[in-house]
């Protein structure tokens, strides 16, 4: 990369958007296991899918969404106990179910049994003749596969031709099949298996099929979704190779729950279907989807799922459970008829989308965090990053439109992180060179971070008396020790009395109180540096066995200075432009000996701290009148100058 080609780029806009796209990029490769699935990122797959359950968490039952044809017909073991039968009852009782649904004037039966192989030849006469007297029932079946021999057979519902039985014909059939994830969650809707080379439409397909009066033919697969008839169903899921038809692909698609074990109520129930002991026109023109319900019946006959839904949401069943996570198969056998019925899918956000939406999010939230080091950048991320959640939460809920969120947003939040830490080094090795470390913290608490600003603040000048002659008497390496161990000394009592660094000079140091940070009483802070490092400089430096003496003069000056970054983008330092820079450097050069030397603005302001005496009316260069000038004699015991206040404050008479 030529760089000169990128110089006109801010070095903090490059910083941007280069997290921008990692995190971004990294948003797509950690969401998209269902199109390009990747083992090592199954934690980040596992975090979006539970992400994926809790937004029907957050949008909570939608019962609107659900047909109100469709009717759920329920065995458990109240059933049982009634009937004095287990599941699954002799078929004479479900032949007199069919009938009454039938003469009832049920538009569709949806049979959650498999009625597979023989039984009583009697009642199996009779459940076949119900079945064709019906001509509206649809029946599961099921591919029975052997994973170690690879093998598969199918599981259809019972025939016999030498009975002439055949209870196939005389209805239609679907695999009852349901598409679990690897969490065993049920989240998506498949329309068919492939049963030796040949697709086979899922329970309800058929009976979406059945309903309008299609068949199998009208089972279509396309490059952008599947077909049933007139539904044109999305590709929003992970398409499925088949395990014994490698050369198959089954489509997928993420399937809107409307509502978990509250779906349907279980008004009418199987006993009452069976004794006929419902109320006339109950399934005139309705859906009926018949089948287990019971808990505990389900579980023992590995009937029970759970669902997007039902896997965060508190959801009984009938009011009457609690919360339960697990759903029957014949609730969820009607939920997917049901999705058909109103295109109840869901529709997944582009990568691309999700890309582009990152992207921006995170720019304008790191140049947020970095134009405004304090808890207001860290809070832009922030906000960006809710803006993304409340983004997906929100087209979810209103328009079944479903965009990654956890690990996109998890991201986005450690960017802030990143952002911050780093921004923290950087503002840590550009102010430590200045700064004491008390007004350092301060600064990165939230203090501007070096744009120029107006302050009134105070400026020390001082430098060593005598040091020209004193260079040309020692070597190089030993005026370099010596300064070395001279300014270590002025520095510690700089950042002690909490001022800032501005640069040394040769054998000069110049420094602020006040700025970047202000602080109190920055005239006294100050004043009572300087009276230190004279004092301070006063007291010999061995080297090598041999006692130097580096003693300094100090100028101090108060008023109002510019003080920011000054420079090029290559080269830039912090430093102040004001005509009080001038007159302390012109103060401390009022005498040759080892003192400090203020103006009377500064007198004025630490008068009662230190004790002074006048210099008169002395010319500075550079000014066009004389400057009242005092040298500082000693620092005040404060106690004692308030109590010489208190004496000479006039006595109270008692008369007002």
């Amino acid at each position: 990369m030529n760089k000169k080609r990128w110089l006109w780029l801010p070095a903090k806009a490059v910083q941007n958007t280069l997290l921008a796209l990692l995190i971004a990029t990294c948003s797509i490769l950690f969401t998209s296991g269902d199109s390009h699935y990747v083992p090592e990122f199954a934690p980040f797959y596992a975090l979006e899918r539970a992400g994926y359950d809790f937004l029907f968490f957050f949008r909570g039952s939608k019962l609107d969404r659900i047909d109100p044809r469709i009717m759920v017909v329920g065995f458990d073991h109240q059933s049982e106990v009634e009937l004095k039968t287990r599941w699954p009852a002799p078929r004479n009782l479900h032949a007199k179910v069919i009938r009454n649904l039938a003469k009832d004037g049920a538009s569709l039966i949806v049979y959650d049994v498999l009625f597979w192989g023989a039984t009583n030849p009697k009642d199996d006469k009779d459940l076949d003749l119900a079945l064709k007297q019906a001509g509206n029932v649809v029946q599961p079946m099921r591919i029975d596969r052997d994973y170690v021999q690879k093998l598969e057979s199918l599981e259809e519902p019972y025939y016999n031709d030498d009975l002439n039985i055949d209870f196939l014909s005389n209805s239609v059939d679907g695999c009852a099949e349901v598409p679990q994830d690897v969490d065993g969650v049920v989240r998506r809707y498949t329309p068919f298996m492939y049963f030796q080379d040949e697709p086979k439409p899922s329970m309800a397909a058929a009976a979406y099929l059945k309903l309008r009066g299609l068949d199998q033919n009208n089972l279509t697969i396309r490059k952008d979704g599947f077909q049933v008839g007139d539904v044109m169903i999305p590709r929003s899921g992970p398409v499925i190779q088949d395990p014994f038809n490698t050369r198959f692909l089954i489509p997928s698609a993420y399937m809107d729950f409307p509502a978990g074990n509250a779906s349907f109520g279980l008004n009418v129930t199987f006993t009452d279907l069976v004794k006929g002991t419902f109320p006339k026109g109950t399934f005139r023109g309705k859906i009926v989807f018949v089948g287990r319900t019971g808990q505990e019946l389900n579980r023992e006959n590995y009937d029970l799922f759970v669902t997007a839904f039902t896997n965060h949401s508190d959801d009984s069943l009938s009011g009457s459970m609690g919360w339960v996570k697990t759903m029957p198969g014949v609730f969820l056998q009607a939920l997917n008829l049901n999705a058909l019925l109103h295109n109840g899918f869901i529709v997944k956000a582009p990568i691309w989308s999700v890309w582009i939406l990152v992207f921006g999010l995170v720019v304008a939230g790191a140049a947020g965090v970095r134009s405004s080091f304090n808890w207001r950048g860290p809070a832009i991320l922030f906000l960006c990053t809710l803006l993304y959640v409340g983004y997906s939460i929100t087209v979810f809920s209103r328009f079944n439109f479903y965009v990654p969120w956890v690990v996109p947003s998890l991201l986005m939040m450690s960017s802030i992180i990143l952002v911050t830490y780093f921004e923290r080094g950087a503002l840590r090795r550009k102010w430590s060179r200045y700064v004491s470390p008390q007004v350092l913290e301060r600064i990165i608490k939230g203090e501007e971070e070096g744009a120029a600003q107006r302050y009134r603040a105070s400026v020390v000048f001082g430098d060593i008396r005598g040091f020209t002659a004193f260079t040309t008497l020692h070597t190089p390496e030993t005026v370099v020790k010596l300064l070395n161990a001279h300014f270590e000394k002025m520095t510690t009592i700089i950042y002690e009395e909490h001022g800032t660094i501005d640069k040394f000079m040769g054998d000069g140091v110049m420094a602020l109180f006040g700025a970047p940070v202000p602080i109190p009483n920055d005239a006294v802070c100050a004043v009572r540096a300087a009276w230190r490092m004279c004092e301070a400089s006063k007291e010999p430096l061995t080297l090598d066995g041999e006692s130097f003496v580096l003693s300094s003069g100090f100028g101090v000056t108060n008023g109002f200075l510019v003080a920011g970054h000054v420079g090029s983008k290559v080269r830039h330092d912090y430093t102040v432009i004001g005509d009080v820079v001038n007159i302390a450097s012109r103060l401390q050069g009022v005498t040759n000996s080892s003192d400090v030397v203020i103006d009377s603005t500064t007198m004025r302001l630490v008068s009662d701290h230190f004790e002074v005496e006048s210099l008169g009316e002395v010319f500075i260069k550079g000014l066009p009148e004389h400057m009242e000038c005092y040298r500082v004699t000693g620092m005040r015991d404060l106690s004692t100058s308030r109590k010489r206040k208190e004496r000479s404050r006039p006595a109270k008479t008692g008369i007002s």
